[in-house]
Parts: structure tokens; sequence; C-alpha cells
């Protein structure tokens, strides 16, 4: 937003200079909603209006599968599917599948948090009701031949997401690994809904990406390194992870102890079988990538790290001790990406390359000449010295650094800011060349915008100045805090306002 204040001081419009790219973070559920979350309707497409309108040219929408008991879009149960939750209800009302009497009768909701017991009573009971519609229509209604399409072209992965979501909802939502054996199929009704719901989103998914990129802008989606175990990709792919006889991980992923975290972290992922992935070609990987390649313009790779080498924990350990790092694909991998997108990837593909970095993590990443993460939080601002010493220093962003004041995973700026010490508090003012509080954010938009970075991302929580009780996750924990916080009406209708872009 600060791209929009430099360019209304000199009176200048965007194509009359080259300047950086710039995008905005939030994630779709975050978005204004009248059902209880935001999803694919009018709030969504108004955020792409918002910033088309200030030529912002992305938005970040992170995570996006199907979530289970944790609501983290990083522990999905499928790596294709969607969440259903983005399904808009207007839109399904529009279609004829919910009337507006039918609509009226939806519970009022909480407009700044996600309630995800009230959106799973109450959003998949109007999705059920969309659905025994939908079952009514006529199988020559254009509506059904396109189901019946997108049930064919989604086959490889479709069919198994569909299974394991009707067996998972027959066995009280436990793990697949935990599952009454004496159930040999599934109900074949309850497989269509779930094959229905993934339809609907797909198709509203693809009205909306059309809607942005439109309005010139584009998405940019996350593809987490490593999937649930509790997912349809491990339960129908079974030998591309490394599992024992009984489906149990043998490894699980996570990172080792540091000076923040004594016991490291055990994520609980299993690990893949990259041995078999490479004797197919990376086959699945390159089926994941071109899936998502279909729903957003740029990929960014969580943990990517973990592609050059990885920290393999023993299934069962409670901590990291016992942990090891063992070797990933590296350079094979990204070579048989590039078998198929050529120098695309140098555009495709953004590196989250954060956590303990080493040469060679680096030197993967330079020699596919990919796009990697800046976060400003965390330069260290112990002193001058640890300030120029610092890999997230400003100064030394080049163009192959794509910029952040944060991601989800960090403190909103004012949490940050106030978590510092006061001698912190000084450098990080010192090092912004200002004196007050409420210069902060625009500061360091400002000096991120000056920096040699190719893009500039900013959480709409930064955006807005709002304080750390917005943060959307707090790695390593879990609870109705993460992945709850809503943008209000009132507060889009701030960010929409030309005045406050202009402060």
């Amino acid at each position: 937003m600060v791209y929009m204040e430099q360019m209304n001081k000199r009176g200048l419009k965007k194509e009359d200079f080259s300047m950086k790219k710039t995008g905005i973070l939030a994630h779709i559920l975050s978005l204004p909603g009248k059902y209880g979350s935001g999803d694919l309707g009018a709030g969504a497409k108004k955020m792409i209006d918002i910033l088309s309108n200030n030529y912002i040219d992305y938005l970040q929408i992170l995570g996006s599968g199907p979530t289970g008991y944790a609501n983290s879009p990083y522990d999905a149960l499928s790596t294709f599917a969607l969440n259903p939750y983005f399904i808009s209800l207007d839109i399904l009302s529009e279609k004829g599948l919910l009337s507006q009497n039918e609509l009226n009768l939806y519970p009022e909701s909480n407009q700044s948090v996600i309630d995800y017991g009230f959106l799973y009573i109450h959003r998949y009971a109007f999705l059920r009701m969309a659905y025994e519609k939908f079952k009514k229509l006529d199988t020559n209604d254009s509506y059904r031949i396109k189901y019946k399409e997108f049930c064919k072209t989604q086959k490889h992965w479709l069919e198994n997401y569909a299974q394991f979501m009707a067996f998972k909802e027959l066995n009280g939502g436990k793990s697949w690994i935990d599952w009454d054996a004496s159930f040999k199929r599934a109900d074949s009704d309850l497989e269509e809904y779930h094959k229905f719901l993934q339809f609907e989103v797909f198709e509203q998914w693809s009205d909306f990406r059309n809607y942005a990129n439109t309005k010139n802008v584009k998405l940019i989606g996350d593809i987490p390194l490593y999937v649930s175990f509790d997912s349809s990709d491990v339960y129908g792919n079974k030998e591309i992870f490394l599992l024992d006889d009984k489906g149990y991980p043998l490894r699980v992923a996570g990172v080792p102890p540091d000076s923040f975290t004594v016991d490291g972290q055990v994520w609980g992922n299993p690990l893949y079988n990259w041995d078999e992935h490479q004797k197919t070609g990376f086959t699945w990987w390159k089926e994941r990538i071109e899936h998502l390649k279909n729903l957003v313009d740029t990929i960014k790779i969580d943990h990517f790290r973990g592609i050059e080498s990885y920290f393999s924990i023993p299934f069962g350990e409670v901590t990291a001790h016992n942990g090891t790092w063992e070797q990933g694909p590296g350079h094979v991998f990204f070579n048989a990406l590039k078998e198929v997108y050529s120098d695309e990837i140098e555009d495709l593909f953004l590196l989250e390359d954060l956590g303990f970095i080493t040469e060679k993590v680096k030197k993967l990443k330079k020699d596919f000449k990919l796009k990697g993460m800046k976060i400003f939080q965390f330069i260290d601002f112990t002193n001058v010295e640890t300030i120029s010493e610092s890999d997230f220093n400003v100064d030394v962003y080049d163009e192959y650094s794509v910029a952040y004041t944060g991601t989800h995973d960090n403190h909103v700026i004012l949490g940050w800011f106030n978590s510092l010490s006061e001698s912190e508090q000084k450098m990080v003012f010192q090092y912004l060349g200002i004196n007050h509080y409420d210069e902060l954010h625009s500061s360091i938009i400002a000096k991120l915008m000056k920096s040699n970075a190719a893009m500039v991302v900013v959480p709409l929580q930064d955006l807005l100045k709002l304080g750390a009780e917005t943060r959307i996750n707090t790695p390593g924990s879990s609870g109705s805090h993460n992945w709850s916080w809503r943008v209000t009406e009132s507060q889009m209708e701030i960010v929409q306002n030309q005045e406050y872009l202009n402060k």
C-alpha cells in the first residue's frame, strides 16, 4: 500500500514506470462472509476489487485443502481437494440449489472469529441440502453434465478422496489406520456427496481465479512439502511413503533442537519413500504441482529445505533428539520438474527457504534461479553488527528475494515489536530512521519497497495495523486461537478507503 502512496504523491500511474510486484497475504476463510467464514463469493471478489483498484499484483491465499480437527490448512485431509468451506452458499442459491428462504434460516455467526464447530454443524447441513437438490436434477441438465466431466478428468485423485471421506464419516471421523476392518465398501451416496462438494468448490474457485486474473490480480497458493498421515494421499498411495507393514510411519518429519526449541519439533508427517518417487519420475509430485498450477499462478513450496535434506525422527518419539539428517532428492527433483516446465519454473515457484539453511540448500535454490523468502521480523536487532550480518537484513535482498513483513507463522508487526526488548525496539527505530511508534508499519513497508526484492507481500493484519490478538497461527501450538481470525466488513471499508492508502 506504500506502493500506492508513493505513486499518488508523485502524481504517477503504474504504467508510467516499472516497480516491483506487490501482494497481500490473506486466507480465504479470513475474508468477510455471512455464513461463519469467508468463502469464494462476494467477500473474496471484493478483496480482488480492492487489490486491483490499488494496483496490487498478488493475493497469497495460503493452504487450500480440507481441514481436520486442528483446522489447519497445512494439516489437510487431501493435497488435491479444496476446502468445502470455501463454497459460497449464495452462489449455490444463484444456481437454484438453495432457496433464499432456506438461506434465511442460517443462524447468525460471529463476524470477527471463525467458530469451526459452528461451521461443521451448519455449513455442512446446508451443503447437504444443496446436494439433495442436485441429485434431483435431470441427467441431461448442463450442471449434471459438467459434474460428470469433472469426475472423469479428476478421477486420478477424486475417487480415492471420495472413498476416504466416506469411510472416515462411517468410522466417526477416526484416522484411517483405526478404521473398522469390517467396512469393505463405503457408502456410494456419501462418495457422490463428497464428489459433488469438490465439483462445486472447483467450479467456484475457477470463477474466482478468472475474476482475479481479469482484474490483473494473480494468486499465490501453497504446496506443503509434507502431507498429513490422516489423509487420502497416504491412504491411497502407501507405497510412496515410509510405512511399516501395518501402515504406520517408520519415521516422521520435524526439525532438530535449537536455541528456540530445546526439544526440537516433531511434526508427525510421514516421510516420503524418495527412491520410489524417483523410480516413477516423480509422477505423483508432477500431478500434484500441475493440479495446483491449474488453480493458482504461483506456487509456494513450504519447507523447501527438506528437498535438499530432511530431518528424520523415529515414529513414536516425543522429542526430536534422536532424529537424523537424511539426503533428499535435491537437484534430481527439480531437474524432473524442469523437464515439464522448462524455464517456467523460475516464475512458477516461490520457495519458503526458512529455518536451518545450509550452503547446499542455497546452491540448490541458486542453480535453478528460484526466488526465496525474506522476513523482516527475522532480522536480529541485538545491535548494529547482528543486523548487518543477518541474512534478512533488507540491504542484502536481491532480485531472487520476495520480502515479507511476516508470514502466517509469525506475529503481526505490533505483536512482534512489543515482544522485543527495549534496546531491540530502539535498534528497530534506528534501522528504520523513525522516532514514533505510529510510523512503524509504513516505515517497514517503505523499507521493503526500496529494497532490491522482486516482490513485497504484506499480511492483511499488518496492512490494517492490527494487534497481537489477530495473529493467525502459532507454530507448535493447537487450539481455537489458530486459524480463527477474520477481517470484518468495517475493516475492509478501511482498506478500500483511498484516504487511508494515502496516509
